[in-house]
C-alpha cells in the first residue's frame, strides 16, 4: 500500500480556488482501479493550505495513474510538503494494544480516549475542555527550556500552564500519532507558529492516566 500526504499554501485569495480546480482529477482518481482513497480539499484551520491525500494499492496502481493524471490549477504554490510512504498492512484507527498484540483492555481504552480529548483540546483551542481532564497531584515536565524543561507541580499550575497554550490562536497543533496501554499514553505532534519553515517543530507527550485524570505529563522535542 502506497500512500502519499501533505499539503501545498497558496495566497489566501487563491486557495479555494485551487482546490475547487482539482474537483475533476479527484472523481477521475476515485475511479481509476487501484485508488482506495484520493483527496484535495482546503483546510479547515489554514486559510493558506490545500491538503493532499492518496492511497494506493500498490506502485503499479500509483503508476498507472501518473500516466493519465492531469488537471488543476497553472502556476506552482508558494510552498510544498508533500511525502510518499510505504505499508503493508491497514488497522483501524485508535486501536491501541498491548504487549503481546492482544487488543486493548479497558484502562487502555479509558487512557487513549483521555489523551485523545487532551489533544483535541489544543488542536481546537478549546482550553475549557482541560478542566475535567487534569488530576490532583498532577506533574508537568515541559519541553523548555533545555536541558531538562520546566517543571509544574499540582493541578492548578498544570492546569494554567496548559490552558494558556491550548488558548493561543497562534499555535497550530496536529497529532501525527496517538497511542495507549494500560495507563500510559503517547502523543505524537506537530506545532507551528509561523509561515516559515523554522517556525514549527515536532515533539511528544508522555502522558499518565490515573482514574480516568492526567495526572503526569512530559514534553520532549526534537532538537
Amino acid at each position: 500500500m502506497i500512500i502519499i500526504a501533505g499539503y501545498t499554501r497558496t495566497d489566501v485569495e487563491k486557495r479555494d480556488r485551487a482546490a475547487e480546480a482539482f474537483k475533476g482529477m479527484v472523481q477521475r482518481a476515485r475511479a481509476q482501479d487501484g485508488c482506495l482513497d484520493f483527496s484535495i480539499s482546503a483546510d479547515a484551520v489554514d486559510p493558506e493550505r490545500v491538503n493532499l491525500f492518496e492511497c494506493w494499492r500498490d506502485q503499479i496502481s500509483l503508476d498507472a495513474w501518473r500516466k493519465v493524471a492531469k488537471g488543476g490549477p497553472r502556476g506552482k504554490p508558494r510552498e510544498v510538503a508533500v511525502s510518499l510512504y510505504r505499508t503493508d498492512k491497514a488497522e483501524k484507527p485508535f486501536q491501541a494494544r498491548i504487549s503481546g498484540g492482544e487488543k486493548m483492555n479497558a484502562d487502555s481504552k479509558t487512557t487513549l480516549e483521555i489523551v485523545n480529548r487532551f489533544h483535541d483540546a489544543f488542536e481546537k483551542h478549546r482550553p475549557e475542555d482541560l478542566d475535567d481532564l487534569i488530576g490532583d497531584g498532577c506533574v508537568l515536565e515541559n519541553t523548555t527550556p533545555a536541558p531538562d524543561g520546566a517543571r509544574y507541580e499540582g493541578r492548578a499550575a498544570c492546569l494554567d500552564f496548559w490552558k494558556g497554550i491550548a488558548s493561543s490562536a497562534n499555535l497550530v497543533f496536529e497529532a501525527e500519532d496517538i497511542w495507549a496501554s494500560e495507563d500510559r499514553g503517547i502523543i505524537r505532534w506537530r506545532l507551528r507558529w509561523g509561515e516559515s519553515a523554522a517556525d514549527r517543530v515536532r515533539g511528544v507527550n508522555i502522558m499518565r492516566v490515573q482514574d480516568g485524570q492526567i495526572v503526569e505529563g512530559r514534553g520532549y522535542v526534537k532538537g
